[in-house]
Formats: structure tokens, C-alpha cells, sequence
């Protein structure tokens, strides 16, 4: 029954594996796709992804008695600085009353913190992500992505302290050095999409071995993976709103009319005089 049991694990185990690598390919292509052919901007897709996983996120996890639950917890610990002042601070019942809103308080504090802290990493690795797709090859940033193990290593390291069996480092040597020389000998090589492309990957790194710090602690994983898509997708919003009212200003489009006829009308002598 034990062998059994184990091997629907591993079997579990290699099927999610399995998906992750594939849904995240084909992820890739499709974005390369939609950014090259279609012109899709990098924010406007990453607002697109945040959007769809918070979506499922609260589908998921949230049901209508966790939204009054966190309604309620949210009212109490705006109003609770309010309710303090006029309660007498004699009364046990009222201490312990206090006790509790300022423990809601602390926890709504640290989550916020923690979910703030992982919203920004995840924000920023769909968007750097997205940038290094538009300026190099897909398989260049596949081949940078692959370097990840190198660097998770030392970050757990730095974070939590973790060794790792000087076996598993030595065999990460030869990763760094084939990124090395991919880089240096990759044909569609950008400065500006391998940056991006490198600091998707240590972002990435860091936000997995946080994350994994709280999965230990204090949230499951549909909690982590909703609240942090709602915390990236609250910090993407403006910056798409605000490219979005760019490209559709009529200003803007006037200003670009008016300075291709100047260029026009300054080309035209030009024409006539070489004729």
C-alpha cells in the first residue's frame, strides 16, 4: 500500500512537472507571437495575465462568506483606532476586545507587507519577462531561464540558510558557463532584453524562496498565487492606464499628423532640386 502510495506521487508529481513545462512554453511562444506579429504592447499583456489570474485566483478560494469575512476584518481594523478612544480602558472585556482588533491590525499589517513584497517581484518578473521576449530570441530567453537553478541556490542560501551538497553546486558550474557562451555567441543578443532577461531570473528566484518561507507558515498555495496576483495587478493597473491614454491621444496623434507633413513639405525642394 506504502510503494503504491508513493508511486501516485511521484506520478503526481511528474503530471504537474509535466504541465508546468508545458503551459510555460507555450505561454512563451504565444507572447512572442502577440509582441512580434500583433504588435501587443509588454504592459498591456502583462495587465492581461494579472487580470486572468486573479480571476481564477477568487474563483477558486474565495466564496461569498470570505468576502463578508474579510469585509468585516478590513471595517474593523479601519474603525478600530476610532472605537479605542471611546471605550473605557478599565473594563477586561473591553482590554480584551482591544487585544484582539490590535492582533487583526498586526496580521492585516504583515500580510499587506508580505503580499505587497511578492506583488512587486511578480509584477516585475511578467513584465521584464515580456521585455526580454521583445528584444531577443524566445530560445535565448528559454536558455537564460535555464540558469535558474544557479541562482536559486544562492539565494537560499543568503535567505534562508539552506546548504546545498557541493555535488548539486559543482554541477551548476558547467550552467553558468554554457550561459556564458550562449551569450556570447547568440546572434540575436540585446543588451537591453539579456538584462531583462537575467533580472527576470534572480527576481524570479528570490520570489520563489519567499514565497516557499510563507507556504510553510501562513498561506496556502491558491491563497499565495491570488493574493499576489491581486497586489501586482493594483500596481499594474495605473502604469496601463496611463500607456493606454498615450497611444490614444488625440494630441499626441495631431503633433505626429502635423510633424510627418513638416518632414514632408522639407523633403519636397529637396526632390525637385536633386531632379
Amino acid at each position: 500500500a506504502d510503494s503504491a502510495h508513493s508511486m501516485a506521487d511521484v506520478l503526481a508529481i511528474a503530471l504537474s512537472v509535466s504541465m508546468w513545462y508545458l503551459t510555460s512554453f507555450g505561454t512563451l511562444l504565444l507572447n512572442k507571437y502577440l509582441m512580434g506579429y500583433r504588435q501587443v504592447q509588454p504592459n498591456t499583456l502583462a495587465a492581461v495575465q494579472m487580470v486572468s489570474t486573479a480571476i481564477y485566483g477568487a474563483l477558486k478560494i474565495l466564496k461569498i462568506s470570505d468576502l463578508k469575512r474579510l469585509a468585516t476584518e478590513a471595517r474593523s481594523f479601519v474603525d478600530g483606532q476610532s472605537k479605542s478612544k471611546v471605550a473605557d480602558p478599565e473594563s477586561p472585556e473591553v482590554d480584551d476586545h482591544l487585544d484582539g482588533s490590535s492582533n487583526k491590525g498586526r496580521r492585516w499589517r504583515r500580510s499587506l507587507l508580505q503580499m505587497s513584497f511578492v506583488g512587486i517581484m511578480r509584477f516585475s518578473t511578467v513584465v521584464l519577462g515580456l521585455v526580454s521576449l521583445k528584444y531577443v530570441a524566445a530560445s535565448f530567453t528559454e536558455t537564460i531561464k535555464a540558469s535558474a537553478p544557479f541562482f536559486t541556490v544562492i539565494i537560499a542560501y543568503l535567505m534562508l540558510g539552506e546548504r546545498t551538497n557541493f555535488l548539486v553546486v559543482a554541477s551548476l558550474v558547467p550552467v553558468a558557463g554554457g550561459l556564458v557562451l550562449v551569450s556570447s555567441t547568440e546572434l540575436s543578443f540585446n543588451i537591453v532584453g539579456f538584462s531583462a532577461a537575467v533580472a527576470t531570473n534572480i527576481i524570479e528566484c528570490v520570489q520563489n524562496v519567499f514565497s516557499k518561507r510563507l507556504l510553510g507558515s501562513e498561506y496556502t498555495a491558491s491563497q499565495l498565487q491570488f493574493y499576489t496576483s491581486l497586489t501586482a495587478l493594483v500596481m499594474q493597473a495605473p502604469i496601463f492606464l496611463l500607456s493606454e491614454a498615450g497611444h490614444h491621444d488625440p494630441d499626441h496623434g495631431h503633433s505626429l499628423v502635423q510633424h510627418n507633413v513638416t518632414l514632408e513639405s522639407l523633403d519636397e525642394p529637396i526632390t525637385r532640386r536633386s531632379l
